[in-house]
């Protein structure tokens, strides 16, 4: 028998059934203080307070939401993975967990920055329409990587990162691959209105406010860093534009899209720090999963 095998597979599956543990508690915890689901009375509030909504998009406003945990594996690499790759010198790096390339001449995209960088991806890199657009720099272009169609969210570092010259081509890349699988599943989330309404029953959606945008992502539960294997929960970022003394700011929201506990971004983690947490009192399900796990056995 060879036991420290057997003993890893017990340490792996409590650690498993602790973060169930802790998510059916948040899940119950959350469910208690959500009211039944109103659409025209949450509509009728928001009218009221003069709260102006940009236009959801279709898939959103029907989307039937399913609360799941995600639990991603990195992939390894291969050797045909990096040969299959073209006008680029790419490399497996970290025990083949990322690949960084560089490619043989610059390449401008900036005629396929309006579709979302989708003709580059698909060309150049491994699985490229597996990644959707995050955000922009002056010397890098981000992207996060979708579980069917919806974007899943690293706070620490987007899984490709493209590298811009002065004069905004890409000279290449680094990338790493997170296979997806449902841990915890089959509950129904929150729609959009009710996180509109969590918002506004806390005040974080005030009169006069304008919700600029709505898109329910999975997000990272804080790991060892760069673990090999990563969770994540379903959230709906809520971005709102607020006029305040003349001036014009803008918040974004993080409402737990199975608790209804909410959290204000960016995230002070995204530079080493600790998370800020809107309510008190609350388990932190973004936080490190060891921390998560206590929450969920007290």
């Amino acid at each position: 028998m060879n036991w420290t095998r057997t003993k890893s597979i017990f340490i792996v599956t409590f650690f498993c059934l602790n973060v169930f543990l802790a998510w059916q508690l948040m899940d119950k915890v959350g469910r208690s203080q959500i009211g039944v689901f109103d659409p025209d009375n949450i509509e009728t509030r928001l009218k009221e307070n003069n709260i102006k909504v940009a236009d959801v998009p279709e898939e959103i406003g029907n989307m039937r939401e399913s609360g799941s945990v995600l639990k991603g594996t990195w992939e390894p690499f291969t050797e045909d993975d990096v040969k299959s790759l073209v006008a680029q010198k790419a490399n497996r790096i970290a025990d083949n967990w990322w690949i960084e390339s560089t490619f043989d001449s610059p390449i401008d995209i900036t005629s396929d920055e309006e579709n979302g960088y989708t003709a580059f991806l698909s060309t150049y890199i491994y699985k490229g329409l597996s990644y959707t657009f995050s955000s922009k720099d002056e010397d890098s272009i981000y992207f996060d990587q979708k579980f069917k169609q919806q974007r899943t969210v690293v706070p620490e570092g987007a899984p490709l990162e493209l590298y811009l010259n002065d004069n905004n081509q890409v000279t290449g890349y680094v990338q790493r691959y997170y296979d997806f699988d449902i841990t915890v599943g089959g509950r129904d989330a929150l729609k959009y209105l009710q996180a509109l309404e969590v918002l506004l029953d806390k005040q974080h959606l005030r009169r006069n406010d304008h919700v600029t945008h709505i898109e329910l992502s999975y997000y990272q539960m804080r790991t060892e860093r760069f673990s090999e294997t990563e969770y994540f929960i379903p959230a709906w970022t809520v971005e709102i534009e607020r006029e305040s003394g003349g001036k014009k700011r803008n918040e974004t929201y993080l409402v737990d899209a199975i608790s209804g506990v909410v959290y204000q971004w960016p995230l002070e983690s995204t530079i080493g720090g600790e998370l800020e947490q809107v309510e008190e009192g609350k388990i932190n399900p973004f936080d490190r999963v060891d921390e998560y796990r206590e929450g969920g056995n007290r």
